[in-house]
Formats: C-alpha cells, structure tokens, sequence
C-alpha cells in the first residue's frame, strides 16, 4: 500500500501501537476488521504525510519499464504498476487480491457500500490490465 519496505514497517509498527491504545474500543464480532480499518488509516496518513512532503513527479515510477525475461522484472513491473493506481483502487485492490477479503469485508474495512467495493477493484484491476498489457507483450 506504501509502496516501499520502510514506510510499511513504520505503519505496521503504528498500527499496533494503536490497537494497543485502543483496545477498549475493540468489537470482538469481527477483530480482523477492526485491526484493518485502523491500519488503513494509519496508511492513508502516511500517504498524505509523503505526498506534503514532496510533490514533485517521480520520473522512475512514470517512466516505460523495460523488462527482461526474469521473475525480478516481472515482479517490479507489478508492483510499479500497483503503486500507479489511486489509493482508493489500490487499497480495495491488495485488500481482495492480496489479502484475500471477502467484498464485504473490504466494503466494512474501508467504510463503504458493497457495491462500491466491487467496482473499485473492477476498475483496479482495468487499470492494471492496461499498465501490464507491454508486459504481457513482451513475454510473447
């Protein structure tokens, strides 16, 4: 969701500080929402923070990758093309085919209706489709 190894471990490390903070609120009806609501926001604020920071364009995120036949390239082109889509995409996205949630759950996590969960990763997943058709292209 953060886009980097670093940014994530330090929203990992928030995120259960909070949990910790806020365990007397705890639904015991579904935890694992729970704990992914409160990370989402602990990521959304990081993404917010990082995009004051500098707003300047990212001319290696933007630019036309160049792939070989490797898993490496393979796996960077994905996750280029992942860090690409809006937020909003992005997380119902990794929340359903990363995480493996349920629409409802990610309907529930996100604090949206089914049915915008549902074509928020439709449209994802379009917007992949495209980033990684020169992908596609290139393997044949």
């Amino acid at each position: 969701m953060l886009g980097n190894e670093e940014n994530a471990a330090d929203a990992f490390q928030e995120t259960f500080i909070r949990v910790y903070e806020h365990r007397q609120t705890l639904n015991t009806n579904n935890i694992r929402s729970w704990v992914f609501t409160i990370s989402r926001r602990v990521c959304l604020n990081h993404i917010r923070a990082q995009r004051s920071k500098h707003e300047s364009f990212d001319e290696l995120m933007h630019a036309a990758p160049e792939f070989q036949q490797t898993d490496v390239f393979l796996q960077q082109g994905i996750e280029k093309s992942i860090a690409q889509l809006p937020v909003a995409l992005r997380e119902a996205l990794l929340l359903r085919d990363i995480e493996g949630h349920s629409y409802s759950e990610i309907a529930s996590i996100v604090g949206i209706d089914l049915s915008l969960a549902k074509v928020r990763v439709f449209r994802a997943r379009m917007i992949l489709r495209k980033l990684l058709s020169p992908l596609v292209q290139a393997d044949k």
